[in-house]
């Protein structure tokens, strides 16, 4: 579980160099990043949110974020709630970190 976090926090700091707006021959930076997690009790248990942020502070970067995550939830059941499409819609979010193991119902 402590690889899958560390490479979690990797890939979201090395995506978020990228992200910002390039000025001809600067390196790219980026200082603030807000970020929605969406998930289930893999989410929480560690506190992933905590930890990501702790990494990106490290890094220079200042993340705010939001938490929604239920004991075995599902992407699927997320979205059914229908409370993720408002918070969406409602506030401006650069990534999103959903569930590992959604599974859908066919």
């Amino acid at each position: 579980m402590n690889k899958f976090l560390l490479i979690l926090c990797l890939c979201i700091v090395a995506i978020s160099g990228s992200y910002s707006q390039h000025e001809q021959g600067a390196k790219p930076t980026v200082s603030e990043l807000s970020v929605l997690f969406v998930g289930n009790s893999l989410t929480y248990t560690n506190n992933l949110p905590k930890l990501v942020k702790k990494y990106a502070k490290q890094k220079g970067v200042h993340l705010t974020y939001k938490m929604v995550a239920f004991p075995n939830y599902s992407l699927e059941d997320h979205w059914n709630d229908g409370d993720i499409q408002k918070l969406i819609a409602s506030t401006s979010f650069e990534f999103y970190n959903t569930p590992t193991r959604a599974v859908f119902s066919t």
